[in-house]
């Protein structure tokens, strides 16, 4: 790829540079608080998306040809964004999405903040720097798996990834506006 403005990379990058945006403008009790009962802190959701984010990055690090043995190549070519996004909500089927364990976060304290933080900024620019590095070929035709999603080529990936920061943003800024009606 070797081109920094490639629309899918700017899009990954600017979908976690809201979230961070956002989460920067809350104060450190918002940040760490549950806003209402049942849900996520504005800080679990950063972790959760730390979670995430760093298999995505751990698994897009291992060498290519392992990537391939592993799950072998697509037969047909990536979806937009926007089908990934209606098969990623079909898969749903209108269920409420509940995160697998290892991705759901214990709370965290305001005091975290700056590691958090600092930890998504990093890996939204390694991921970033490793789909640069991967020719459009190779975005197309090398899959990896996805839990809800099955296996998905690398592109799909970076796409979902970005749907996937503006997914939790919407849920943080929709039960922190929730949170302030109570």
């Amino acid at each position: 790829m070797n081109n920094p403005n490639h629309p899918h990379i700017s899009n990954l990058i600017q979908a976690y540079h809201d979230v961070l945006d956002f989460t920067d403008t809350l104060d450190d009790t918002t940040f760490a608080s549950s806003p209402l009962e049942g849900k996520w802190s504005p800080a679990q959701h950063l972790v959760h998306l730390n979670r995430c984010l760093g298999i995505v990055v751990w698994v897009s690090s291992w060498p290519h040809s392992l990537q391939r043995l592993l799950w072998g190549r697509s037969k047909r070519p990536s979806r937009s964004y926007d089908e990934l996004v209606q098969r990623y909500q079909k898969r749903l089927g209108g269920i409420k999405a509940k995160s697998p364990a290892f991705f759901a976060p214990k709370s965290q304290k305001a005091s975290q903040r700056k590691q958090i933080t600092a930890r998504l900024r990093t890996l939204t620019e390694r991921y970033a720097h490793q789909l640069r590095s991967c020719s459009p070929e190779f975005l197309e035709s090398q899959v990896l798996p996805h839990p809800a999603l099955g296996k998905v080529t690398v592109l799909e990936m970076a796409l979902f990834s970005a749907y996937h920061g503006r997914l939790h943003l919407g849920l943080l800024q929709r039960d922190l506006k929730a949170g302030r009606q109570d």
